[in-house]
């Protein structure tokens, strides 16, 4: 999950502080959820907020599709 935010993040373009700003956590909560210094834990909740600010879906932060490819983006809902 954690390298599918940050490959997310640097795609849309956000650095680790605008991210973070956007869902509404400090800087340094966000870098600990990129590097998984958190662990797997994080609450549905701020992951949905995650995927909202990065344009995807919470299943395709945790887990991708077979192809490692996005297979749903909210934008184009």
């Amino acid at each position: 999950m954690e390298n599918k935010i940050r490959e997310r993040r640097i795609q849309q373009g956000f650095t680790v502080e605008g991210l973070a700003k956007k869902v509404k956590i400090s800087r340094s909560y966000m870098s600990q959820i990129e590097t998984g210094a958190r662990g797997r834990k994080m609450n549905y909740p701020l992951l949905a907020r995650i995927a909202r600010a990065l344009d995807t879906t919470p299943d395709y932060l945790m887990n991708g599709d077979a192809n490692g490819e996005e297979t749903e983006c909210l934008g184009s809902r």
